[in-house]
């Protein structure tokens, strides 16, 4: 989870610098998207603390299974959340680069 806090900062700093050199783009679409996926990120980190505590109250649970089913759970939503965040870190660079190279043109067709 460090690494997606560090690639978020990363864009973050590239749509500030953007920002800078041109007043006139608008970044409000990365902008959203790095929104989202801050909070995903958050939301990920608190469900794997969780997570954490269940498995510990699985070992003394008389019933393990049962206990281990909601750790499951858990962690499987955490892994929805980060391939969310990797969609939206995915979408947003791609609207970068889009701001960056300008309007795309036309290709050639053969």
């Amino acid at each position: 989870m460090a690494r997606l806090e560090k690639l978020i900062g990363r864009i973050e700093r590239r749509i500030a610098v953007i920002e800078s050199s041109n007043e006139d783009l608008d970044t409000t679409q990365p902008q959203a998207d790095i929104a989202e996926a801050k909070a995903l990120l958050d939301e990920s980190q608190t469900s794997l603390q969780a997570a954490q505590d269940d498995i510990e109250a699985v070992i003394g649970n008389p019933d393990p299974k049962a206990a281990f089913k909601q750790v499951i759970d858990t962690i499987g939503g955490i892994k929805k959340n980060l391939v969310e965040i990797h969609r939206l870190l995915v979408q947003a660079i791609g609207d970068i680069k889009g701001l960056r190279v300008g309007t795309p043109t036309e290709t050639p067709t053969p």
